[in-house]
């Protein structure tokens, strides 16, 4: 039965990722938590939408709830190993900036760098919370 609902709730996925009115986007992406609410994916990217609308504040909850889930050990379809070790993080790190949340951004910066994906830009990031804090 859950390799069922792995191939609904990825299906939801598709559906957002095609989707492209974005507010139905999202609506496809909150269909899909019904279904697995222990998933990243979802809340990863309904805070990118936020994000993108300039709603720090939406888009840092969704970004943070994606950062308090654990690896689903229960899902063997499609889980990316990035999007859990490093994209949610950056993810909260960008938010967490916009709303003046500098320990938790800063924080979250450090778990996106020990990823070792997109160096560049989270030690820029990276630059910019240590200015905010006073390290430099």
């Amino acid at each position: 039965m859950n390799g069922f609902l792995e191939e609904k709730f990825l299906s939801f996925l598709k559906c957002a990722k095609y989707e492209t009115d974005t507010d139905k986007k999202i609506l496809w992406y909150l269909k899909s938590l019904e279904i697995f609410q222990d998933r990243v994916e979802p809340f990863l990217e309904i805070s990118r939408i936020y994000r993108s609308r300039d709603c720090f504040f939406i888009a840092y909850h969704f970004a943070s709830t994606a950062c308090s889930l654990e690896f689903p050990k229960n899902c063997i379809l499609f889980v990316n190993k990035k999007i859990y070790n490093h994209d949610r993080w950056q993810e909260l790190s960008i938010n967490s900036f916009y709303i003046d949340k500098f320990d938790e951004g800063y924080n979250a910066c450090l778990k996106a760098i020990e990823s070792g994906y997109d160096m560049e830009l989270n030690q820029k990031n990276l630059s910019f919370y240590k200015e905010k804090l006073g390290f430099i």
